[in-house]
């Protein structure tokens, strides 16, 4: 990279990471399909995050204390956005269409995010990021129809694929929205705040999960390491990471990870279900991360 800075190097590999246990949250989420209702799972999720963050979080809250009275509609916007709506409406998304079509409506959120940030805060991308994201979506496109664009002519898509659809507006609002955070708020702080709130949000859909019989669930050893995991890793480390990517690279480069997504699924699809390496996933990859380079560029030619 050119002329980082020490922080720019750790947002970098936390984006990274980012989209490595996002693609793992979708992969689990495919698992417990039929096993917990989508709003359940997102409320089980977001009460072990809350669990993990208090130790952490409890000692620091107190000195945060004024700010977060002074801006708790803000956070709520935060934790409606992002805790509540994104990630409900992905499992939604994913109990009700294929993995392939969610990738595909995934790409769209830098887009939504570029374009955002732009009509509402007037943060209008570089010319250097504007090719990142065409060489982003290239990648994605190319991995999704594995070499033979007219795949994508024959998708099907289904209610499943406007609850991803919906869930990609949402992201996109939060991290154009997130480099306006209210200051003075530790970054850990922030995040146990905005779980709070994004639970309380998200109880009246658990609720009305239950209140329709849906909500019985057998808790095995995969149900509990897959409970375990979206709590800490997607949710705890990866909403860290990605709150610190915007806060140093902008929303605009930040968003560009979701295109890493796809690649880390086609990675975790060959590893764990033995699917075969074929020349459209190494020529993918190399697009992905060529663009997300080219973003990631500290000085940006306008």
């Amino acid at each position: 990279m050119h002329d980082l800075s020490s922080s720019r190097p750790l947002a970098i590999i936390g984006l990274v990471l980012t989209s490595l246990f996002w693609a793992g949250n979708i992969f689990v989420s495919k698992i417990l399909v039929g096993v917990i209702p989508p709003f359940t799972l997102n409320l089980f999720r977001w009460l072990i995050a809350l669990a993990v963050l208090v130790p952490f979080a409890v000692p620091v809250l107190r000195q945060a204390l004024p700010v977060i009275k002074q801006s708790w509609f803000k956070l709520s916007i935060y934790a409606f956005l992002s805790v509540t709506v994104y990630n409900a409406f992905l499992y939604n998304a994913a109990y009700t269409t294929d993995g392939i079509n969610i990738a595909v409506i995934n790409t769209v959120i830098p887009l939504l995010t570029f374009i955002m940030a732009w009509v509402f805060f007037g943060d209008s991308p570089s010319r250097r990021q504007m090719i990142g994201f065409v060489f982003g979506i290239s990648g994605v496109l190319l991995l999704i129809s594995k070499g033979n664009m007219s795949v994508l002519q024959q998708l099907a898509f289904s209610d499943g694929d406007i609850w991803m659809l919906s869930a990609s507006f949402s992201w996109a609002a939060y991290t154009a929205y997130l480099v306006r955070k209210p200051q003075g708020i530790p970054p850990i702080v922030f995040l146990f705040v905005t779980i709070i709130l994004g639970i309380f949000f998200a109880l009246p859909f658990a609720a009305w999960e239950a209140y329709q019989g849906e909500g019985d669930m057998d808790f095995t050893r995969t149900v509990i390491f897959s409970l375990t995991y979206v709590g800490i890793f997607p949710s705890v480390c990866s909403y860290l990471f990605f709150n610190h990517g915007v806060s140093v690279l902008g929303s605009q480069t930040a968003s560009l990870c979701a295109y890493l997504i796809p690649v880390f699924t086609a990675i975790i699809g060959i590893l764990f279900l033995k699917e075969e390496i074929h020349w459209f996933h190494i020529a993918s990859q190399l697009l992905v991360f060529i663009g997300f380079y080219l973003a990631l560029m500290k000085r940006n030619i306008r």
